[in-house]
């Protein structure tokens, strides 16, 4: 019976129309539990391992810190200790310099002081050499040594009430006397004159530097004058005279009764 089958490509067309595309799925493979937590089980075991060394160096690192912050902490306070002995040491020797120095400007101002307080008592002042030994009594008694002293010298009389204090060189027995003005001295000094030919002289008294000065420029020039082939033979004046020259000692001084 021609048609009651179909034919071959007919039969193919409709199986192909007729059948559904479909996805095919793969069965999953089966893993055991077991062998996943081993696995984990490793890979944090190396990770565990990564995070002790990175410790072990930080710790190294840490420990090489902390010497060498122990190093320089020690270091550090030797050289404050050095510091701060230098430091003593300087202040140390600073201050004995400036106490020194103290010293010696106070010294030199004390000289100074005194020099200026010995020449304004020379400017006051006026010596008498070659005076007799009975001049000064063994009695400090100011109106009785003016007394012996108008009578060694009798060309001249003191006024009492012009005179400020008498002083008596136990050494050279000269005497020194310390006017009240300066009008006085010089009036004094201008009568000198008039003791020319007497033993007894006047002259301006001459405070411990002028006279280590003169005494100085004296000895040099005597000699320069003195022969070469000896001593000189020319008269010598009196010791008395020299002696004026020699630095005044403070033995005794007399103030007028009030």
């Amino acid at each position: 019976m021609k048609g009651a089958f179909p034919s071959y490509d007919a039969m193919r067309g409709l199986s192909l129309s007729s059948i559904k595309r479909t996805r095919l799925f793969m069965p999953t493979p089966w893993v055991d539990p077991m062998d996943n937590l081993h696995s984990q089980n490793r890979e944090l075991k190396d990770e565990n391992t990564k995070l002790k060394a990175h410790l072990a160096v930080l710790e190294t690192r840490l420990s090489s810190l902390e010497s060498q912050k122990q190093a320089d902490n020690e270091h550090l306070l030797v050289k404050a200790k050095e510091v701060e002995h230098t430091l003593i040491a300087s202040m140390f020797n600073l201050a004995t310099e400036v106490q020194e120095a103290i010293i010696a400007v106070s010294s030199k101002v004390d000289e100074c002081m005194q020099e200026l307080r010995e020449r304004r008592e020379q400017a006051l002042s006026v010596q008498i050499s070659s005076l007799p030994s009975t001049w000064w009594g063994e009695i400090d008694d100011y109106a009785s040594t003016l007394v012996k002293l108008n009578q060694a010298i009798h060309l001249t009389k003191f006024n009492p009430n012009t005179i400020e204090k008498v002083h008596h060189d136990k050494s050279t027995n000269q005497g020194i006397l310390v006017f009240k003005t300066k009008e006085v001295r010089i009036a004094l000094l201008q009568q000198a004159r008039l003791l020319k030919g007497t033993k007894v002289w006047i002259s301006e008294a001459l405070t411990p530097p002028n006279s280590k000065l003169r005494n100085k420029n004296s000895k040099r020039f005597k000699k320069h004058k003195q022969p070469a082939n000896g001593p000189s033979t020319e008269a010598t004046r009196p010791s008395s005279r020299n002696s004026r020259l020699q630095k005044l000692p403070s033995h005794l001084f007399l103030l007028p009764s009030p």
